[in-house]
């Protein structure tokens, strides 16, 4: 159970972490208020 799960945390930060790369080059502000839109929209 544990195995699966950590495997798909992973899956999940690099997506997460590529949307906020994008955003974050394009606003180039801070990573903070990019953080709360992706909460928000997930």
């Amino acid at each position: 159970m544990r195995k699966p799960l950590l495997r798909k945390e992973p899956e999940s930060d690099t997506g997460m972490l590529s949307q906020i790369t994008f955003p974050r080059a394009s606003e180039g502000g801070n990573p903070f208020r990019i953080s709360f839109r992706i909460g928000s929209v997930v």
